[in-house]
């Protein structure tokens, strides 16, 4: 299978913004069976060896490129490696991403982007750093002090989106937007144009992923439970739109999800 490291950020600061650093290497190839939920963060991913092949829902595998940034917001991704596999990568919620390449994040969702056309010299200076990184450990130092140095600048108003962010994430399948607008003590317009401009999405559209995320977790788990009790758990009121908007973000309906032998999905909370 090979090896596989994941870790926090070491430096508190960064929690705010890197959700988690990983690394997977492997001298043959790796088999990667299932699909991967989307979940509204962003990877930013730097292959050392031959990029993967990779696809969404079911579309045709092609090729990654060699460092880029996944914005995933609907459909489920599949993943082939192409022969022996060293990648570093790290994840970020939206506003991070945003204070890493800039407002053009609203453009970015749902396909991959090259680092060099975000960062120029910057992605191919980071390459050559974690390529001379003999370990997992090492190269977890290297991005950590490039991403220490990326958000040496960030002002008040990323952090209170990222804060603003990880609540609408966490808030109750019942709770509305407004609900969370007012809990975060602003009004729902505030809200919407902070989402504009730090995450590139409706706040209704991040809270719509979070409660299918929450069903994804219900239909794995509690198999005993009916598709129309998962439903009105994660805050739909029939089961067709639940249906309609779960097939929209995952690419699949909840009963063939219940049924597929191997699944990625984040578990909020």
């Amino acid at each position: 299978m090979g090896e596989e490291t994941v870790a926090a950020p070491s430096e508190v600061r960064l929690r705010t913004f890197v959700k988690c650093l990983w690394s997977f290497r492997s001298d043959h190839p790796a088999t990667l069976p299932g699909i991967v939920v989307p979940d509204a963060h962003v990877e930013f991913v730097v292959h050392l060896g031959r990029p993967w092949a990779m696809a969404s829902n079911d579309a045709p595998l092609a090729s990654q490129p060699q460092m880029f940034l996944m914005a995933q917001s609907q459909g489920s991704l599949r993943f082939a490696p192409a022969g022996p596999s060293d990648l570093v990568a790290f994840r970020t919620n939206a506003a991070g991403a945003t204070a890493l390449v800039g407002p053009r994040l609203v453009e970015l969702w749902d396909t991959p982007v090259p680092l060099e056309e975000l960062w120029g010299a910057r992605a191919w200076a980071l390459h050559q750093e974690l390529s001379a990184a003999a370990t997992p450990r090492g190269r977890f130092r290297v991005l950590e002090r490039f991403l220490a140095n990326s958000f040496a600048g960030t002002g008040g108003e990323t952090l209170r989106s990222a804060q603003l962010l990880e609540e609408t994430m966490l808030a109750s399948p019942g709770a509305s937007i407004g609900d969370i607008a007012a809990r975060f003590g602003m009004g729902l317009r505030t809200m919407e144009r902070r989402y504009s401009r730090f995450v590139g999405l409706p706040p209704q559209r991040v809270h719509t992923i979070a409660r299918l995320l929450h069903a994804c977790h219900l239909i794995r788990t509690a198999r005993d439970l009916d598709l129309g009790a998962v439903a009105h758990r994660a805050g739909f009121y029939d089961h067709a739109s639940f249906s309609n908007r779960f097939r929209e973000l995952v690419g699949c309906s909840p009963s063939r999800f219940r049924a597929m032998e191997d699944v990625h999905y984040v578990e909020l909370g």
